[in-house]
């Protein structure tokens, strides 16, 4: 999106760490890019400037079929507070279960995105109850209602 600040990082695939204008929504951001399958180097990159952030929310996109996309989320929650917005899976907590908030947006368009960032900076309840289960951290139905 035009307008925001960004870094990219080399690489065909992409996914996008922010989809959205938080700006508007009130917020100071860095946005950053990283390939789906980041290299050890665009890893070390992220969570160099994931440091310098007062909190780092990375958006997924399948997790377990992406090994180093969950290695990147590690290295970033191991260096600062991290939310993890899954724009697909709600299984990606799977492979990053030590990360404090998680949330499945199930959809990663920008009316989606633009919900997550509403809750994310308090300007909307979060709700919504699992479909399925999370074997070993959520049952069938677990989530919040207001």
């Amino acid at each position: 999106m035009a307008g925001r600040d960004e870094a990219r990082f080399r690489g065909q695939s992409r996914i996008s760490v922010t989809r959205t204008r938080p700006r508007e929504r009130g917020a100071s951001v860095t946005a950053l890019r990283a390939a789906q399958r980041p290299s050890a180097s665009e890893i070390a990159s992220a969570t160099t400037a994931a440091r310098s952030a007062d909190v780092v929310v990375v958006t997924t996109a399948d997790l377990q079929a992406n090994p180093q996309q969950a290695e990147l989320v590690r290295s970033l929650a191991a260096a600062k507070t991290t939310a993890v917005v899954s724009l697909r899976s709600p299984y990606d907590i799977l492979a990053v279960p030590q990360v404090p908030l998680y949330m499945c947006a199930y959809y990663g368009r920008a009316t989606a995105v633009n919900a997550v960032a509403d809750v994310l900076l308090g300007k909307a309840k979060a709700q919504g109850r699992l479909p399925v289960e999370i074997p070993g951290l959520f049952k069938l139905g677990a989530g919040i209602v207001s």
